[in-house]
């Protein structure tokens, strides 16, 4: 139905107002009604998780296609949950607040999930650059403050202690 009025011409703020619901719930089930056919028909049989279902609205329609594919392969991995969103983003999924840089300045691709409260960026790799040179801003300003030392960590190295050498 809500389809239906969208493409009538009607907004998301007043389809919300019509139904006394939220704009964000419209978002939802226009998510929802956009997932791959094959994919909305298991999950009402129940063969697809709830989560699963939230997590692929996020996904784009090929890779709506590429994942159902590899549901119906019995010799696939299908990734599901945490992994499923991983692999939506290509390995790694990068919340926006994260960022040491302007998200809206820097250009790039944000994917919103409608079901929870974070947003992703589109290609782990772009985030890098933008972030990398960040970084490097920072540890210039630092060091333009009198600081002595700079460390920087390689990405996903743990930092456990201060003191450590």
């Amino acid at each position: 139905a809500f389809a239906k009025l969208i493409k009538e011409g009607r907004d998301t703020a007043e389809i919300a107002a019509t139904f006394a619901i939220t704009e964000r719930m419209v978002e939802q089930r226009l998510a929802l009604g956009r997932l791959h056919a094959p994919i909305l028909t298991a999950y009402r049989k129940g063969d697809i998780h709830a989560r699963d279902i939230r997590n692929l609205t996020m996904a784009t329609l090929k890779q709506q296609k590429a994942w159902w594919a590899l549901v119906k392969d019995d010799d696939a991995f299908v990734p599901t949950g945490q992994r499923l969103k991983d692999w939506l983003f290509g390995g790694a999924h990068v919340p926006t607040v994260n960022a040491l840089f302007d998200v809206e300045a820097s250009g790039l691709a944000v994917v919103s999930d409608l079901f929870g409260e974070d947003s992703y960026y589109a290609d782990a790799e772009a985030f890098w650059t933008q972030q990398n040179a960040a970084i490097v801003d920072a540890v210039e300003g630092y060091m333009q403050k009198g600081w002595a030392q700079v460390t920087v960590l390689d990405r996903g190295a743990y930092f456990s202690r201060w003191d450590q050498p």
